[in-house]
This record gives C-alpha cells, sequence and structure tokens, in this order.
C-alpha cells in the first residue's frame, strides 16, 4: 500500500508541476503494486488502470498495453468471481473506471485493431458474459465425456438458481472452477469457458457487417469489422452511445437518416451475439404468444389509456394464445407464463433506475418485475419479447457499460430476440407502431423481427404525421 500511496503522490505533483520524470516514477510504482501477488484485487486492479493510462500519456503503448492485459485478462475476472453475489459484483465494477474503452483506444493507436475488440470483450458486459457461459450449449462435451457434461450443466444450473446463501454460492464456484479445470485437460477443450479470440469475434461479422463505437478519454476510437455491404446492420456502442439511438442519426450529406440506409440491430457484446446465434430458432409450428397488459398507474405514473389496442395489435400472430390483463398480471403469473411461450408481448409502465440498473423493473399488478429476478430466470423456448414499455431498453447511467436494461434481462433469460424502448413510449403511437410490426412479422415475406421493425417505423414515418424521430427512433430491437 505504501507505493500505491506513493504512486499518488508523485501523480500529484506531476499535474502540478509538469514533471514528466515524477509521472514516470508514478507509473513505476504502480507497476510494482499491480504486479504484486500478495496485495488485494481491488488494490492490484486499480493500479493497473493507473500504470496503463499513465503509461498511454508518456507513450509506452507497449507498455500501456501490458497493463490492460493484466487488468482485463487476469483481474477483472477474479474481481468479479462466481462466489460473489450480483449486487457484490456491480459495487466492485462501480470502483473502476472504464477500463475496456480506455484499453481498447490504446490497442488501436498502437495498430492492434483486432486486440482492440478482444479488450472491448474482455472489459464489458462482464456480467452478461458470466451469466452466458452459465447458460452455453455443451453439445462437443457431451459427445466426449457426458458425465462430465452432465456435472457442470448441474453446477451452472446451481449457480444461476435465485436465493442462495453465501456459502452455497461459494461451494458452487469453487466446484465450476474445479470442473472447468478438468475439462481444459481434455483434447481440443483447451479454451473451455475463456473469452473469445479475435477468430472467434471475427465470425460475428462473418455475413454481416458489425459496427463498433469506442468511446473512451483516450480519444474516438471508430472500429467496423468489415463485411458485405448488406442492408442489415449491427451497433455495438461503448460507454454513454450504448444510451443513444444511432440508427437515428442525421446524414447531412444527403438529407437521410441512418434508418434510411440499413436495418439496424444492437448487441451488447460481439460475444452475446454469437451466443444468440447459437441457439435454434423454435419451429413455426411451435410459435405460441403470451399478451401482458397491466395499467398499474398510480399517483406517480399516468394512466395507460391504450392498452385494449396493444392486446389486439398482436392479433395477426398464429398460434396459441394466453392473455393477462390487469389483476391476473401478477408477477408469479407474468413469468410462470413466459416458461410456457415462444413470444411474448407486455404492455406496461417501465422504470429506469439510472443510478442502479438492475433494480429498472415493469410494474405488473400488485408488485414488479425487476432486472435482478429476471436475470434467474432461464426461458428455453423463448424467441421474442416485445416490450412496450417506457425505458425497457435503456441502459443505466452507472455502469454503462455492463449494457444492464430490462431488454438485456429477456435476452439473458432465453429471447433471442427483444424490441424495446429506448425513451418513453408515446401514448397512442405504440399500438400504431406494435400493430405494424406483427403484420410484418406474419407477412409470408418476413425475415424476422428486426425486418418487421424496419419495415414498421418505415410505414409510419410514411405518414407524415409520424415522421418525427423522438418517436421512432426510441424503439430498436436487439438480437442476431
Amino acid at each position: 500500500m505504501a507505493r500505491l500511496e506513493l504512486g499518488h503522490v508523485l501523480h500529484a505533483r506531476a499535474r502540478l508541476l509538469g514533471d514528466v520524470k515524477d509521472l514516470a516514477d508514478a507509473v513505476d510504482q504502480y507497476e510494482v503494486t499491480a504486479l504484486a501477488p500478495a496485495q488485494d484485487i481491488r488494490s492490484r486492479l486499480h493500479c493497473a488502470a493507473l500504470w496503463g493510462m499513465g503509461a498511454a500519456e508518456l507513450g509506452a503503448l507497449e507498455r500501456s498495453r501490458t497493463a490492460f492485459d493484466l487488468a482485463l485478462s487476469d483481474l477483472v475476472p477474479k474481481l468479479t468471481g462466481r462466489a460473489l453475489g450480483r449486487e457484490s459484483q456491480e459495487a466492485r465494477l462501480r470502483e473502476l473506471p472504464s477500463l475496456a474503452t480506455v484499453a481498447a483506444a490504446v490497442s488501436i493507436r498502437a495498430g492492434e485493431v483486432q486486440e482492440a475488440l478482444v479488450r472491448l470483450e474482455q472489459g464489458r458486459g462482464v456480467l452478461l458474459a458470466q451469466a452466458l457461459e452459465l447458460r452455453g450449449r455443451h453439445d462437443d462435451l457431451r459427445v466426449t465425456d457426458s458425465g462430465l457434461a452432465d456435472r457442470f450443466e448441474r453446477v451452472c444450473a446451481e449457480l444461476v438458481a435465485s436465493h442462495r446463501s453465501p456459502q452455497q454460492r461459494r461451494r458452487s464456484a469453487g466446484d465450476f472452477d474445479s470442473l472447468v479445470e478438468d475439462i481444459r485437460a481434455l483434447t481440443n477443450f483447451e479454451h473451455f469457458q475463456r473469452p473469445p479470440a479475435w477468430e472467434k469475434l471475427r465470425d460475428a461479422a462473418a455475413q454481416v457487417p458489425v459496427v463498433v463505437i469506442n468511446v473512451s478519454p483516450q480519444g474516438l476510437g471508430r472500429n467496423p469489422l468489415f463485411g458485405e455491404p448488406l442492408p442489415r446492420l449491427w451497433w455495438c456502442p461503448t460507454g454513454v452511445l450504448s444510451l443513444l439511438p444511432l440508427q437515428a442519426a442525421f446524414l447531412d450529406q444527403d438529407g437521410a437518416y441512418v434508418q434510411d440506409r440499413v436495418v439496424s440491430s444492437y448487441v451488447p457484446t460481439l460475444g452475446s451475439l454469437l451466443h444468440a446465434r447459437s441457439r435454434p430458432a423454435p419451429s413455426p409450428d411451435r410459435a405460441s404468444l403470451l399478451t401482458v397488459a397491466v395499467d398499474a398507474a398510480g399517483q406517480a405514473y399516468p394512466r395507460l389509456a391504450a392498452l385494449d389496442d396493444e392486446l389486439t395489435a398482436a392479433s395477426h400472430m398464429p398460434g396459441r394464445r394466453q392473455r393477462l390483463r390487469d389483476t391476473e398480471a401478477t408477477p408469479d403469473a407474468v413469468l410462470a407464463a413466459l416458461r410456457t411461450h415462444t413470444h411474448a408481448h407486455l404492455a406496461c409502465h417501465g422504470v429506469r433506475d439510472p443510478g442502479d440498473p438492475s433494480h429498472s423493473r415493469l410494474l405488473l399488478s400488485g408488485g414488479e418485475l425487476t432486472l435482478r429476478e429476471l436475470a434467474t430466470e432461464r426461458l428455453p423456448n423463448a424467441e421474442f419479447a416485445y416490450l412496450s414499455a417506457c425505458h425497457s431498453a435503456a441502459a443505466g447511467e452507472e455502469l454503462a457499460d455492463e449494457v444492464i436494461s430490462v431488454a438485456s434481462a429477456f435476452q439473458l433469460c432465453g429471447c433471442r430476440h427483444v424490441i424495446g424502448s429506448l425513451w418513453t413510449v408515446q401514448g397512442a403511437m405504440g399500438p400504431l407502431l406494435a400493430r405494424a410490426v406483427y403484420r410484418n412479422l406474419a407477412a409470408p415475406d418476413g425475415r424476422g423481427p428486426a425486418y418487421a421493425l424496419h419495415r414498421a417505423v418505415a410505414e409510419l414515418r410514411a405518414h407524415g404525421d409520424y415522421d418525427d424521430p423522438l418517436f421512432w427512433a426510441s424503439v430498436i430491437h436487439s438480437g442476431p
């Protein structure tokens, strides 16, 4: 700890006097502390971040890359160990600066563009990546060693389960780590449960382009994964850009919007996109729809006057249906119904908590459904969720790079496709858009939810009264 404090003093004096030698000496102290195995993880990670940023400021990019490699490859996974509860993991991540975006900017400055993408995957969506690892398919492992696959999936289920004591979490986390070591000892499984390397991330853009836009104190870096010039585009924004509808960006040169040039979808990380693509879509003859409509208006929330229109908006969808309206739509009833349907449309009040995004929630009858509760669910039959609720796709300002929102929680549960709103859902406009989405989704030439939303927006914009970016830009699609 003495070296850490000395580093802070030298760093402060460098800022005050502009002495480069003081900054270099401070970086030396941070490096020694970051590499000291006897120091606690928080201190080591804090020093690794200061080491990396200080070295970058000195122009020592290779040294900076070494610091960020230690921080993101080794220390961050230890900081957010599986033995911790979700709230403790989030609290620890709040203590960190946005390491991934700075590390990516340093890699880009060093000409290591592929490494920049790897750094973003390592340091963004950390909790999402952990959760997806517990929900992945293990077909190859089952072929090689079915007994080991059964044990591993059992431990994964234990770690996903809610209401477990700290002792139970620690025991399951220990079992998980031990089993991963055993699996990696098998032939061709040495990369099991490791973060995806560049060769794997490249697969995300094998057929269509994905654009990753990075914002950091080191400057604005823009790094597209190039593919064929197709009309479909995935956005993977970082930091505060995750709060903005990039498809509504205005193109000065021709008076159009991005929406007029590509079909946009959003993903928290490239790993989440690869995970969604790995899950097979349910066969059309198994499609079933759950519709939920709740006017839980109290003194703090306005009345939802268009719920009947919301319920009829999905009339174009084929298959079995279940409707939960007002008092029927309790949190328990909605969760139970979600487990048995492939498609879901939820029309209700959504509440975003910018400071504690995992407390963002949907207001139902007699209670609320929080993101934390959703995160423990497993919906193996789920395919698509339409969240007609305010701020349902908006991440928190805290932990912005974790992309914690109600929409991302539905994806974590098992929904491959989610439509949600970044902002407030405008009264009567909600049912109009939903009706157009479902009509296009059920059309013979329908190409999935992303295209259905794109076409629906285009139809409403063609009607002069609705060509307002504040309306249509709010609603976005997330998924493969």
